[in-house]
């Protein structure tokens, strides 16, 4: 996405170092300017708004101060190659603030201090993000590379824990690829109240989690819901050092940072990436196979509970993430598919048919690694049949016709085909309420009637997110955006709505009220049978499953309980 990061800039102006005069400085585009006929030194200075409290941007405050270069730092157009220098300097205000950052300290400047840091040309300036501030940091080593865990925001994590947990899966992405290419890195974390967010860079990650994703110290064994997402957001960041920051699209070498770029291939480097995140997770011991099913089933239902799939495929998908993925609208659902969970489902299913072709020889790992090594360790970089090439030469099997259907048309990926090959039972199931991606835990023989809209709360009643086009679902007169405040004339909430539905009867009418925009209207809807959607696996056979769930060559002791 065009990120537009001028937008943020203020008064642009040039200064003589000679003689402290203005220079004239002319604007061409949105994010471009000149400076003509000038002799000698000159200093640009600018100022940048810095509120924004995310992964990608700037965010200044007098808790903390962090910042992308690619936000902050101007390039000169003609000196890309030439190496850069910066100057941080400590906050008057703030003298016990320490900075984070991948970038080189010159010899002067201590570990976490202000001072000189250094970077060998543009990229890599805007590569390393800075983190300023009061931050907990915990290092820990990693096959002899200190790895760098910096936590900013108040908080009550058991950072033992996470550098011990971190530990892991960082050994199982360095064993995977062979190497680890870098001689240190960052997990640069921000804890807020809510949030989530990654981006990788080639010797750190910055993220953003919810203070409550972190390990709680005085449950030292328990793996909640919150520490797994935490776990998986580490786990995929870091295996991006790899598989995107030095494995990537050819047509990304060079980066080209002013224009749009267009690739078929994201779904094999977010995609792929995606499948290993919880994996590893599940391979390292970290959480059992019927937990690491359970996580999968969620990305596989996220795929399914909306017709994206069957009106994009996933290379489209990556060709239009420019305006579509990272501009999605209410109807995204009935319109697109995500090349990151699709993705990762062929990823998956690709390791499934190799496990399968060579009776368990070879997987996905060995595809990865060839990758690594013809492509990614000299930034060669991929065209879109690399891929195939790879996997028949390392496994003697031919995907072109399964990449085929599976990711250049909007064929549904065979997945109860592949399971059954390795002794998994797959199902379609209802899901437990509206917008859940888990199994409805009640009978079969009750279900649970059906409005076909997505659901959040409101300040009165649930506001409808998107109307899932199925069937006749999408011309119910609902519209997304509504504030649904009762049905049949009874209050409703995020929390009672679905009890109040399963009153009813599929097939019977009611009245929902509804205010859109500033006007009440009533509108009968026909209550629908509920799609099956839910994705659920069942493990029949554990001689068969073990060739694909404990591939890695893990001890039985390692798995978690």
């Amino acid at each position: 996405m065009i990120r537009d990061f001028a937008k943020n800039l203020i008064e642009v102006r040039g200064v003589s170092l000679s003689d402290g005069s203005d220079v004239p400085i002319r604007q061409v585009d949105k994010q471009t300017w000149t400076i003509e006929n000038v002799m000698g030194d000159i200093q640009i200075r600018y100022q940048v708004y810095a509120w924004d409290l995310s992964v990608r941007s700037a965010h200044l405050d007098q808790i903390h101060g962090f910042f992308n270069g690619s936000s902050v730092f101007l390039c000169v157009e003609e000196m890309k190659s030439v190496p850069c220098e910066v100057l941080i300097q400590r906050p008057e205000r703030f003298k016990n603030w320490q900075v984070a950052t991948g970038l080189k300290r010159h010899a002067g400047t201590e570990f976490c201090g202000f001072g000189r840091y250094y970077a060998k040309d543009y990229d890599t300036l805007i590569d390393c993000p800075v983190e300023m501030g009061t931050f907990d940091l915990k290092t820990f080593d990693v096959k002899g590379v200190p790895h760098h865990l910096v936590i900013t925001g108040k908080h009550r994590g058991d950072l033992t824990r996470c550098a011990r947990d971190l530990t892991k899966l960082c050994e199982h992405h360095i064993d995977l690829f062979g190497e680890l290419p870098c001689d240190e890195y960052w997990f640069l974390t921000t804890v807020v109240g809510d949030g989530f967010g990654g981006l990788e860079h080639r010797n750190s990650t910055a993220l953003l989690c919810s203070r409550d994703d972190l390990p709680n110290p005085n449950q030292p064994e328990e793996m909640s819901e919150g520490y797994q997402t935490f776990l998986s957001l580490c786990s995929h960041e870091y295996f991006h050092t790899w598989n995107v920051k030095r494995l990537r699209p050819k047509v990304f070498i060079p980066f080209q940072l002013s224009e749009e770029v267009y690739t078929e291939q994201l779904w094999a480097y977010e995609g792929i990436t995606s499948y290993y995140d919880d994996f590893s997770l599940y391979r390292t011991g970290l959480i059992p196979a019927e937990r690491y099913l359970k996580a999968l089933g969620k990305t596989i239902s996220r795929v399914y509970r909306g017709h994206g799939q069957h009106r994009q495929s996933v290379a489209e998908s990556s060709f239009n993430a420019w305006t579509k993925f990272y501009k999605q609208d209410e109807n995204a659902l009935n319109a697109i598919v995500s090349y990151y969970t699709k993705g990762s489902i062929i990823a998956f299913g690709l390791d499934l048919k190799i496990l399968h072709h060579t009776q368990g020889k070879k997987s996905l790992d060995d595809v990865m690694r060839a990758l690594w090594e013809r492509f990614g360790r000299d930034e060669s970089g991929t065209e879109n049949h690399d891929f195939q090439k790879t996997i028949l030469d390392v496994t003697g099997w031919d995907c072109t016709a399964f990449l085929e259907e599976t990711l250049y048309n909007n064929g549904e990926v065979p997945i109860a085909d592949l399971c059954s090959t390795m002794g998994i039972r797959f199902d379609w199931v209802e899901e437990s309420a509206p917008n859940a991606l888990k199994p409805s835990e009640s009978s079969d023989t009750i279900t649970h009637p059906w409005l076909g809209v997505g659901l959040k709360s409101a300040p009165m009643g649930v506001t409808i997110t998107h109307v899932l086009n199925h069937g006749d679902r999408a011309n119910l007169g609902l519209s997304a955006g509504d504030n649904l405040i009762a049905l049949d004339d009874l209050k409703v909430s995020l929390d009672t709505i679905q009890s109040k539905l399963d009153r009813y009867a599929v097939g019977e009418t009611v009245k929902l009220t509804v205010f859109r925009r500033d006007e009440l209207m009533n509108i009968d809807v026909c209550l629908a049978h509920p799609p099956k959607r839910i994705a659920a696996f069942t493990i029949e056979s554990e001689e068969k499953s073990s060739t694909w769930l404990r591939y890695s060559g893990r001890r039985d002791s390692d798995i978690a309980n």
